[in-house]
């Protein structure tokens, strides 16, 4: 379960079954920065609490959880990561896990009666291109020298996953550098399908845990649709478009099939009712807090000069109107009550812009 904005998110009863791979290479303890590791254990929380701990894979630097293999020294527990499904980064577990055991534990039967489920993958690790600066030929870097994993090899095992099991729709967020190619043109994993959406953080350099951390929070916020997650990663990301400081430094993106992370089923584009809807809803919602408000004001306003007569009986004294004391402004509805008009009709809302 993931706390969003409208309450608990969690995984629908009648939804489709997701798997979760996060790969993390690392290189070698001197190169294995301690945010990988932090964002992967965040991943890892976030997506077993949606999709179970039993269908999370964690693919990460030495597949040790007692020895030193962090840059700062420090060990890389997973708390509650299953022995049997916490891996090596190499290319061939990698392969394994995408082409036999996910589609094994997602019980697809014999052509014809395979076994509907979702796929999700992560990675937040060192990215290179394979030849000086290609941005087309690119690669994901495991533990250990020269231990790497293409784009052509990712996208290869990926169409072998679709052919011999049944995914109905694929995400995958690439938050290393040189990740865009991982995700787009013809050796990018959008090639494999119609069915598959994909983040990135850049083309080139990405820098810290800008996109890493966007893209999750997208999650934990809420949001359940993969182009809404896409957008909040994108627009969030303080090395990106809308940072500030680093404002640019990286160029990410998304693209591709458009689904609900919690039902798998394609998110249609808002249709004109749907749109209109979601104004009304909106409105209704504004209306509701802008009438609470006035309650609110009435209670606190001082008494006026017809207030001021009808407490003094016979008076003929004209009292002077009441006023604010001098600077004061007019009370405001606290957020936690504007929220709390709006809540009823959250979901809605959250439907229409998802």
């Amino acid at each position: 379960m993931v706390l969003g904005l409208c309450g608990p998110v969690t995984r629908l009863a009648n939804a489709d079954e997701t798997f979760a791979v996060l790969f993390s290479g690392g290189v070698s303890p001197a190169s294995n920065n301690s945010y990988y590791y932090s964002s992967m254990l965040n991943a890892f929380n976030i997506f077993s609490g949606l999709y179970g701990m039993n269908n999370v894979y964690v693919v990460y630097a030495d597949g040790q959880t007692n020895t030193p293999d962090q840059s700062n020294g420090n060990k890389s527990p997973f708390p509650g990561v299953p022995a049997n499904q916490l891996y090596a980064a190499t290319p061939q577990n990698l392969e394994a896990l995408i082409t036999e055991t996910i589609p094994i534990a997602a019980n697809a039967g014999a052509e014809g009666n395979k076994t509907p489920y979702s796929f999700v993958f992560y990675s937040f690790d060192h990215g290179s291109p394979q030849t000086d600066d290609s941005t087309t030929d690119v690669q994901l870097n495991g533990w250990g020298n020269n231990v790497v994993v293409t784009n052509q090899q990712l996208s290869s095992w990926v169409t072998t996953m679709d052919q011999n099991s049944d995914p109905i729709a694929e995400l995958f967020d690439f938050n290393e550098c040189y990740s865009k190619g991982m995700a787009t043109g013809a050796n990018g994993v959008l090639a494999t399908g119609s069915d598959v959406f994909a983040t990135w953080a850049a083309s080139h350099c990405s820098f810290g845990s800008g996109f890493s951390d966007a893209f999750l929070e997208a999650i934990q916020s809420g949001l359940t649709s993969t182009s809404a997650i896409g957008n909040y990663a994108v627009q969030n990301d303080i090395y990106g478009p809308n940072g500030g400081t680093y404002k640019n430094y990286e160029d990410p993106g998304y693209a591709g099939y458009n689904f609900n992370i919690l039902t798998n089923q394609q998110v249609p584009e808002p249709s004109a009712p749907l749109v209109l809807a979601m104004f009304l809803l909106m409105f209704v919602g504004f209306v509701g807090a802008r009438s609470a408000q006035n309650r609110l004001v009435a209670k606190v306003r001082p008494s006026s000069d017809l207030d001021a007569k009808a407490l003094t009986p016979g008076h003929k004294t004209k009292s002077p109107p009441a006023r604010l004391a001098a600077g004061a402004r007019t009370p405001r509805l606290p957020i936690t009550q504007l929220l709390r008009n709006i809540g009823p009709h959250c979901n809605e809302i959250l439907l229409a812009f998802n």
